[in-house]
């Protein structure tokens, strides 16, 4: 016991360390690149003074404290002064820096951000994105090519923006979910490496300027229970589907009015009535629907059973006659 003491004091220094190192820092990188940003969004200890917008929500990791979610909705009411971005505000390369990075939520800026030429190139070292959303904000110019070459992102939404110029032909994304690129002003040809997102479940490319075909979608099997959106009157006559998808038109119709186009089931084409498709749309002298060989021998076998369900009550009426 005459080492008591000893002990006791060894084991309040060990105490005493362990809770120093837990002690969180007032300041973080993180939080800097933020409050220099946004000074009246982000305190200078973001981490452990919440934003003064209830439109503003931040996520840090605790041991770290780098930011792990940053979520900004705009279309703030009117008399909430302070609470939102300023105009002519833009994403500032900076946000590159944020390498902890799991979400990213900026959306519903559309006057704000409007200034913003383009977004800059701040995803290459993100790469524990898993969720981004840059929806509604009036943003303009080419899309970074590292956004699409995330090895956890799920979810990419960029609808309703101005954003221009074609896909980047490498596409590497192998947990994508849902992939929204709707109402923006995207040209060229649907890049291939589409086909290669394997886990997709919801591909919206409506109300943009693509041209040529869409890629075969047939590798991509939960693709068939979730949903298609495609500009109708800008990819082709053509389209090659899945048997049990469900495709929603946008855009320009290939068919006149009163007459629904279709993709769905075993349709090769997209098509309407041989009297209702416009110039340069296909008609029904193009294969509608593929009869394969399952459907033949089910039509075989439903032929073989009726007559015999005939031919039974045929002998079964003839036998109580008699």
């Amino acid at each position: 016991m005459r080492n008591s003491p000893l002990v006791f004091f060894l084991l309040f220094l060990i105490s005493f360390v362990t809770s120093q190192a837990l002690v969180l820092p007032q300041n973080s990188t993180d939080c800097s690149v933020l409050n220099k940003w946004q000074p009246q969004l982000f305190a200078p200890n973001c981490c452990q003074v919440p934003s003064n917008s209830p439109f503003v929500k931040l996520e840090c990791n605790i041991v770290t404290q780098k930011v792990i979610s940053l979520t900004m909705t705009g279309n703030v009411p009117t008399g909430f002064v302070g609470l939102n971005l300023p105009q002519g505000s833009s994403i500032p390369a900076e946000l590159g820096l944020l390498t902890g990075l799991q979400k990213l939520v900026i959306q519903n800026y559309p006057t704000q951000l409007a200034a913003s030429s383009n977004v800059p190139d701040i995803f290459q070292n993100l790469t524990y994105l898993n969720h981004v959303d840059l929806s509604n904000n009036s943003l303009s110019g080419p899309i970074p090519p590292s956004l699409f070459v995330l090895p956890e992102l799920t979810y990419m939404i960029l609808k309703f923006n101005k954003f221009s110029g074609s896909l980047p032909s490498t596409i590497i994304l192998p947990k994508i979910q849902n992939l929204d690129l709707q109402s923006n002003a995207f040209t060229g040809e649907i890049p291939p490496a589409i086909s290669s997102l394997t886990t997709l479940t919801q591909l919206t490319l409506s109300q943009n300027q693509f041209s040529g075909q869409l890629p075969p979608l047939e590798g991509i099997p939960q693709l068939g229970n979730g949903t298609i959106t495609v500009d109708n009157g800008r990819l082709g006559p053509t389209f090659r589907v899945l048997a049990n998808c469900s495709i929603a038109f946008a855009g320009p119709s290939i068919c006149s009015a009163g007459f629904i186009p279709t993709l769905c089931g075993t349709a090769s084409y997209p098509c309407c009535k041989a009297d209702g498709c416009k110039s340069g749309a296909p008609n029904l002298s193009q294969p509608f629907i593929t009869v394969g060989p399952i459907m033949i021998i089910a039509i075989i076998i439903g032929t073989v059973v009726v007559l015999g369900l005939i031919y039974i009550c045929f002998i079964f009426f003839r036998g109580r006659k008699y």
